[in-house]
Formats: C-alpha cells, structure tokens, sequence
C-alpha cells in the first residue's frame, strides 16, 4: 500500500510539474527569437555594406549621407566634408543625392499692424546645402551610425525587425496558440519581399515598423487577456500611436490616412474628446517635423523649393561645378491632380493599376506581400469580419491605396524600379492586424505561398535589392502581367544593357 501510495504521488507530481504546451510553445518562441536575432546582428556587424551590398542603390545616398552628416557633424547640412567622407567610404560619389538651396526666416516687429512680420532670404551661405530628404530617419539612426558605422543602419533595421516580430507574435498569442502565431509572424516578414527592403540604407523599413508598432499599441488591448500591462490597455497607447504614425506621415506623407481608424474607434464608442485628442496629436507630431524641417533649411517642404538631383558631378567637388550649373531639377510643390484624374483616361488606367497592384508581375500584392494578402482573405471568410476596428483598420487599407493608384497612376510602386512595392510597405502592417484567431494550417500556407515568389530573393537579399529585375525573369512572377502603366518605372530600367528610351504616353 505504501509503495503504491509513494508511486501514484510520484506520478502526479511528474504530470504536474511538467511544462503545460502552451508554455513549451511560449519558451520555443523565445528561444527562436533569440537565435534569429543573435545571427541577424552578427551578419550585420560584419557584412561589408559597400561590397556586399554592391555600392549605392535607390535613394541611398541621400539617407547615408544625412545620417553619417548627423553622426560625425551633428547638422543636416551638405558641405564639401560630406562629400569627402562619403568618397572615403563608397569609393565613389553619392549617385541619386537629393540637395536645395537653403533659406533663413527673418521675424520682425512692429508698432502698428500687422504687429508680425514674417519674410524668407537666401542663406548667406554659399558653401553649404541642404539635403532633400525627411530627416526622421536618419536622426533616429545616427547614434548606430556613430557607434558601428554604415553596418549601424543594417543593426538598426535587424533591431526595427525584430521589434516587429515580438510585436506581431504577441498579438496574435493573445487570440491564437503560440505555435501558429509564432509561424505566420515569421513568414509575415520572412516570406515576403520586406528582407530585401531591409538591405536598403533607405527609410522604408523604418517607416514599416512606425506603422507596425502604432497599430500594436492600439489594437493590442483589444485582444489581450486579463492581466499583463496596464499601459497597453490605457488611452496613453494610443496617444503614443499617433506620435508614430505623425512621424510616419512626416516621412512619407501617403501615410496620412492611417491615424483615421484610431480617431473613429474612439468616436464609435461616442467618446468625442479621446478621439479628437489622439487625432490632433498625429497631426501636431507631423507638424512639428514639418517646423523643424522650416527651422533647419528654410521649407517646410522637404522635398519643395529650389530641389535637385545629381549624377557623376557633385556641388563643391570642383570650382566650376555650381548649383546654376550642375544636376537636374527634382522638386514637389504640388499634386498633378489636375492631370491624373482626367476623365478621359482616368477609369482605364485606375480598372488596369487595381489588376497590377493586386497582381502584378514586379510590384504586386499577392507575389511580393503574400502573408497580407493571404491575411485579408482569412479575415473576410471569419466570423470577425463585422468587427468595428477590423473594419476600420481595412477601409484605412482600401483608402490608403486607392490615393496611390489615384494620384501616383504612374509611380505608386515608389519609383526607381524597386523589389515590391516601395509605397506599400507601410500600409502593409495593416493586414496583420486583420488576423483572427489562427490554426497552424494557413500559417504554414503563408510560408509557401510567399516563398514560391520570395524565397530566391530572401536567400540573398543584396543581390535582389540591387538586381531588381533578375528575381521576376524567371519562376512564378514570370507567369503575371506587366504592369504597363509604370512603364518607365519597372525594374527592367535599371538594367542599361536592356533599358530603351522612356515610354511616353503609353496609355
């Protein structure tokens, strides 16, 4: 009796000390993460980036330089020792530089009215620019810069990923089991076209990850269990989404519509004021970039007034070439609305960029963002389709994408032929925080679907970022339709061997 007593409590302390699976499940994602994370920083560190990365792509110049400007010089202007440190460092020139003319507010006051009076002058100056680029980015990643070099924007990309994916497995663990939630997080980053994006010494994946982490803070509380932390719960996480999602509109300013689900969610619930308040404070964080873009060059618009690009000569790399005389105008201060949304030819083209968008060969949703768009159709076919913020957060989706294919008919890939769709990137978050409650089964099905498209690129992302027409010449992408109406902008232009003249009024 004894004996049997002894072996019968033996055995319900071995049941009842082993590790429920929900936990097994919880410390394997731990232990995935950190494993993930330990090479990716290890790879980053240690990578040649001009080598490796095969010199200057899209609009790195003008972001490196800014943020080696910020690290070493502590100012965002362009002088001749930019020029200096960045042919030490590429071994070439800053190729695609975005540079203006600077300018200098002068207040003045007086006794009778109007008692303000506000003009704008030249910068005395004559051996400096400015550069033509929103300086979020390289101001938050500077400090990488100054302690790791070039590699310190690919750590800070690694870490910006990585918050990504903590972010995006613990709200799908709030609704799912934690092996399925850990599944499709990864294959939302790793089966798509965002490792590639990641390479890129540009803000894309930064803005990416504003988004993501905005959505997070907002949207985490509706999921979450009892318990766990009071400020994601609070109205103060939603004050701190807005401020992300301000900065990202300051960054690129397609992202304006995305704060309108915070602000409505709070007015569904008839709670005027929060909504207003958050509301207000997205708007005042962009403008308050916006000021400090006024206060440092002179514009509010960075990429308005007296704006330009340069190729193989540069301002102050020589006597003769100044800024009368060198690089091509490059300046937005204002839509082409005008234009775009001609009747004649607007439903044509707005019926052919919907197919290309979803569809198409070098840009499309479903090829490149697989896990979203795959994350959409879960969504419509469950039962949380009805619910209001879901709701919310995809008419945010359709209206964000309908302004690109409205107003950029010709370049809302991103322009400059990029992996993807350069635009898309940060409204891409929005389809995460559409998921339901999540079986394994789809989980693994973004794996494969992304990975038909993707995984070629993903195993060498730098060879995909800088050869961006060789992943879609061969395999499944080869099947999908050309995307006509950005003709002048498909990747295929950046291959000079295979490039002709520019496609003017194709459509």
């Amino acid at each position: 009796m004894l004996v049997s007593s002894l072996s019968s409590a033996a055995t319900d302390f071995a049941v009842s000390s082993a590790p429920a699976p929900s936990v097994r499940a919880g410390s394997a994602a731990v232990v995935t993460g950190a494993i993930l994370l330990i090479v990716a920083l290890v790879a980053a560190m240690s990578v040649d980036v001009v080598k490796t990365g095969f010199g200057i792509k899209g609009d790195e110049a003008s972001y490196v330089a800014m943020a080696l400007s910020l690290a070493y010089d502590h100012d965002l202007s362009y002088e001749r020792r930019d020029l200096d440190r960045f042919f030490g460092l590429y071994r070439a020139g800053p190729d695609g530089i975005f540079l203006k003319r600077g300018a200098q507010w002068h207040v003045r006051l007086r006794s009778s009215p109007p008692y303000i009076h506000v003009s704008r002058g030249p910068d005395p100056r004559s051996d400096r620019l400015y550069f033509g680029k929103a300086l979020i980015y390289p101001a938050v990643a500077a400090p990488f810069v100054r302690l790791f070099g070039l590699n310190g924007l690919l750590v800070f990309h690694v870490l910006l990923l990585f918050g990504v994916c903590v972010c995006g497995y613990l709200f799908l663990a709030a609704q799912s089991p934690p092996g399925p939630a850990l599944v499709f997080t990864l294959a939302f980053v790793g089966a798509t076209v965002v490792p590639v994006m990641a390479v890129f010494l540009t803000s894309d994946i930064f803005n990416f990850a504003l988004v993501f982490f905005a959505y997070f803070l907002w949207l985490y509380k509706e999921v979450a269990p009892p318990g766990g932390s009071r400020f994601l719960r609070s109205a103060g996480s939603d004050i701190c989404a807005a401020i992300l999602l301000g900065l990202a509109t300051y960054s690129k300013p397609h992202n304006a519509l995305l704060a309108g689900p915070l602000v409505a969610w709070w007015w569904w619930r008839r709670r005027f004021a929060p909504g207003a308040i958050v509301g207000a404070t997205c708007v005042g964080a962009t403008c308050a970039l916006f000021a400090v873009n006024a206060l440092g060059t002179g514009e509010l618009n960075y990429q308005g007034g007296d704006r330009k690009t340069f190729y193989g000569t540069f301002p102050f790399d020589s006597a003769d070439n100044t800024w009368d005389r060198r690089g091509r105008e490059m300046s937005t201060n204002d839509s082409d609305a005008a234009s775009v949304l001609a009747p004649s030819e607007f439903i044509n083209r707005f019926g052919l960029n919907v197919e290309y968008f979803l569809v198409g060969r070098h840009h499309g949703l479903v090829p490149y963002f697989f896990p979203g768009a795959l994350a959409i159709v879960i969504w419509l076919a469950s039962g949380e389709r009805a619910r209001p913020w879901r709701v919310l957060t995809f008419l945010a989706l359709l209206a964000s994408v309908g302004a690109l294919l409205v107003f950029a008919p010709y370049t809302w890939n991103g322009g400059g032929g990029p992996p993807g769709n350069r635009y898309f990137i940060s409204l891409y978050p929005l389809t995460f925080f559409l998921l339901p409650p999540l079986s394994m089964t789809p989980a693994l099905v973004a794996w494969l679907g992304g990975a038909l498209f993707t995984a070629k690129m993903v195993v060498n992302p730098f060879v995909a970022a800088k050869f961006t027409y060789d992943a879609p010449a061969r395999g499944f992408a080869r099947r999908l339709p050309v995307e006509l109406t950005i003709a002048n902008d498909l990747p295929v232009r950046l291959d000079d061997s295979r490039s002709h003249v520019p496609f003017h009024g194709v459509l």
